[in-house]
């Protein structure tokens, strides 16, 4: 077993050893900075929910943009490097289904942002009410490309370790500052970190102006309890993009129009 499914499987995140190199992160903050042009001077960050574009949203993490292999087909490239698919192929197996992706812009307005997890995909509160016995396995992981560093001036993340099989409740406050038995994550801009679904998981504000830009995507284990959220992009995606077609398949969803008991 390799050292980051180790990692996962022992403490719930990894960060995969050789980051995106240079022209690579360059080419990310143009991408996220031209998606934020699109929809114009607006804030990046709201109390609740608001959209503000197709497909875009003001919501407590950031301008958040779903589906964004639609606007941005060329973010392909993150989903396809080698030691990713090679990580997610050891842990969760060879038939990979992609089921979100979506991209998210913030700044110093963006205050503490509270512990969450993602038991059951990107709205993980949908879950949280009856939460499932703990999983015997990795089923989901979150896939973050951070086009700026995760250190004091952007915002860390703090995450609470958790071994496969551990109770999946919060150990603490959800919406506390940060716990005592956290870990602090730290990383240079261009570094993917991989998160398994059920690890509790919290973010810093920033401590100077600026923005804070990261692309996400789930992947889960074929056979994985779907997701109520559905990303119409990536099925498109996969029917022109060979490539991304050869390692992935569109994940099915539950209906969307099931009630979610908490937005965040």
């Amino acid at each position: 077993m390799s050292r980051s499914a180790e990692e996962l499987a022992a403490r719930g995140w990894t960060l995969l050893p050789e980051p995106l190199d240079a022209a690579a992160t360059a080419g990310l903050v143009c991408v996220l900075d031209r998606l934020r042009a699109e929809v114009g001077d607006v804030p990046l960050c709201a109390r609740e929910d608001r959209r503000v574009a197709e497909g875009a949203t003001i919501s407590p993490v950031g301008l958040t943009f779903s589906g964004v292999l639609d606007r941005a087909p060329e973010l392909d490239t993150l989903l396809l490097v080698p030691g990713l698919v090679a990580l997610l192929r050891e842990v969760l197996g060879d038939a990979l289904e992609l089921e979100l992706t979506c991209a998210v812009i913030s700044d110093e307005t963006r205050p503490f942002f509270f512990w969450h997890n993602h038991v059951g995909g990107i709205d993980g509160e949908d879950f949280r009410g009856r939460l499932p016995p703990p999983p015997a396995r990795l089923g989901r992981l979150v896939c973050t490309f951070y086009a700026t560093p995760l250190d004091e001036r952007h915002g860390v993340m703090l995450a609470h370790p958790r071994a496969v099989g551990e109770p999946l409740a919060a150990p603490h406050p959800r919406r506390d500052a940060p716990w005592p038995d956290a870990e602090v994550v730290r990383a240079p801009a261009g570094s993917v970190l991989v998160l398994d679904e059920a690890t509790w998981h919290a973010v810093t504000p920033m401590q100077a102006p600026g923005l804070r830009r990261f692309v996400a995507g789930f992947v889960r284990a074929a056979g994985a309890p779907p997701t109520r959220r559905a990303d119409p992009s990536i099925a498109r995606a996969l029917a022109i993009d060979a490539r991304l077609a050869a390692v992935y398949r569109a994940a099915p969803t539950l209906d969307r129009a099931a009630p979610r008991s908490e937005r965040r």
